[in-house]
């Protein structure tokens, strides 16, 4: 009976996961480290009436890349800059992969090989650190630290890191997800009146 239970419960777990992907992120260049960003700036840039149009790009289309394109960003001199836009996808991946053409797109703003990403106004997040729980949709996943970049008109107002993680010697670290779900399986288990469930 048990089997059957578990059984049901992994199905409805696969079902739900079929309808939710984790996404490919934008990638942020912060001094000597590249950050995975969740958040999508040039989205921004599409929202206040430009064409969205990726000139020379060339890629593979997958469900962990609804938007078509991942971004390169960098932070020179507390201005956030556009490096680049390519497939979401590696060369290896994807047999034919170039990146956008970023001159054709932007004309004279393209300078010096960037883009000054002056649409940008927004609170931007780049987790990095330990992964703590992940989580197969959009940017979901939840990671040991967050660093909030505050940027307006493409200026960088500020940048601050937060810890994700308060160690409380009386919960579970979590650190350690096997320890957590084996709890998790035997708190519900208890809860569950498996000689009252109906034979299937």
């Amino acid at each position: 009976m048990r089997k059957s239970a578990f059984t049901i419960l992994i199905f409805l777990a696969l079902a739900l996961k079929s309808f939710a992907t984790g996404q490919i992120p934008d990638l942020l260049i912060v001094g000597g480290d590249t950050l995975r960003l969740y958040a999508n700036p040039l989205e921004l840039y599409f929202t206040q009436g430009y064409p969205r149009e990726f000139p020379g790009l060339m890629g593979c289309g997958s469900t962990a890349c609804w938007r078509g394109y991942q971004a390169i960003w960098t932070i020179i001199d507390n201005k956030l800059y556009l490096l680049r836009i390519q497939s979401c996808h590696r060369a290896e991946q994807c047999s034919d992969t170039r990146p956008a053409n970023l001159q054709q797109m932007f004309g004279d703003r393209f300078k010096d090989g960037k883009v000054f990403a002056n649409w940008v106004t927004d609170s931007l997040t780049a987790p990095f650190g330990n992964s703590l729980r992940y989580v197969h949709m959009g940017y979901a996943s939840t990671y040991e630290y967050d660093k909030l970049i505050s940027v307006k008109a493409g200026n960088i107002e500020f940048i601050k890191d937060f810890h994700n993680i308060f160690p409380d010697p009386k919960r579970l670290s979590r650190y350690d997800d096997s320890l957590m779900h084996k709890t998790i399986f035997n708190l519900v288990d208890k809860k569950i009146r498996w000689n009252n469930l109906k034979k299937m």
